[in-house]
C-alpha cells in the first residue's frame, strides 16, 4: 500500500487506514508520551486488496519549539514475516502429502489432552493404516506408492471437519484427532472413511489402476489416562486388532 507524499500530508490516519488500525497507532503514540521513551512495535495494516502488511515501527519523544512531539520510522517487514510463516509451515507439514507431520500432531495432541483435563472436553482419535502398502511399492514402484499416499490423504482430508487434526505420522499411517467427539461419532466417521477409500479407483499414469483398503483403530480419551501417550497406545492396539482380524475394517477400544 504505497502513497505519494502529497497524498499523505495533511490527511488523518482514518483517511488512509481503518478506524481500528488508527486506534492501535494512537495507543502506541500515547505510550511514547506517557513513558517518555522509545517504543518499538510490530504494526499490521490491511491493504485495500485484503493483504496483510507488516511493519516494524520505532517511535521516540522529541521537543520541537518547546512542544512535545513524536518522531517515528517504519520499515516494511512483510516479506520477512511471510518467510517466517513459510518456515513455520514447513516445520509442521509432511513434505509429500501436505498434511501435518508427527511433530505438530504430538504438540496438538498434548494440548488437546491438557484441555480435556482442565475442562473435561472429550476427544477421540482415529488411526488409519493403508493395507498391504508394501505390495503397492513392490508391484508398481515407489512413485506409484507416493501417488497413492497423496490420494488417500485427500480422501481423509475430505472426511474430517475444519477443527479436526489430520497428520501423516509415518510411512502409510495417518492419525486424526477429533475434538468434542463421542466414541460413536468417531466410529461412524471411521466406517464412512473406510468405505470411501475402498470405493476409490486410483489412476496412476493413465494406465495403472490401483484399489486400496485401510484398517482403522478408534478410541476415546478416558479419565484414567495419565497423558496423551496412553491414548495413543490404546488407538495403536485398536489398529493392530483391525489388521490382525483381516484388515479393511474398523476396531475400537
Amino acid at each position: 500500500m504505497d502513497y505519494l507524499l502529497a497524498e499523505v500530508v495533511g490527511q488523518l490516519e482514518t483517511d488512509l487506514i481503518s478506524e481500528k488500525e488508527a486506534q492501535d497507532f494512537h495507543q502506541n503514540d500515547r505510550e511514547v508520551f506517557q513513558e517518555n521513551k522509545i517504543i518499538r512495535r510490530k504494526e499490521t495494516v490491511i491493504a485495500p486488496d485484503g493483504e496483510e502488511l507488516h511493519y516494524l515501527s520505532v517511535k521516540a519523544p522529541i521537543f520541537v519549539n518547546n512542544q512535545r512531539a513524536i518522531i517515528g520510522f517504519s520499515s516494511d517487514v512483510t516479506e520477512i514475516y511471510k518467510m517466517k510463516e513459510q518456515f513455520r509451515l514447513l516445520a509442521n507439514t509432511d513434505y509429500l502429502t501436505n498434511l501435518y507431520n508427527r511433530r505438530f500432531f504430538m504438540e496438538q495432541g498434548e494440548r488437546e489432552f491438557s484441555r480435556y483435563k482442565r475442562h473435561n472436553s472429550p476427544f477421540a482419535i482415529i488411526s488409519v493404516d493403508i493395507d498391504h502398502f508394501k505390495h503397492i511399492n513392490d508391484d508398481f514402484g515407489h512413485p506409484a506408492g507416493d501417488h497413492v499416499l497423496k490420494i488417500v490423504s485427500q480422501l481423509l482430508q475430505k472426511s474430517i471437519r475444519n477443527e479436526d487434526i489430520l497428520a501423516r505420522i509415518g510411512g502409510e499411517e495417518f492419525t486424526i484427532i477429533l475434538p468434542e467427539t463421542s466414541l460413536l461419532s468417531a466410529k461412524i466417521l471411521a466406517e464412512r472413511t473406510r468405505e470411501s477409500i475402498q470405493k476409490q479407483i486410483i489412476e496412476y499414469q493413465k494406465e495403472i489402476y490401483i484399489r486400496v483398503t485401510v484398517s482403522l483403530g478408534v478410541t476415546l480419551v478416558k479419565t484414567k489416562d495419565d497423558n496423551f501417550d496412553d491414548v495413543l497406545l490404546r488407538v495403536d492396539e485398536a489398529l493392530y486388532e483391525a489388521k490382525e482380524n483381516g484388515r479393511n475394517q474398523v476396531c475400537f477400544i
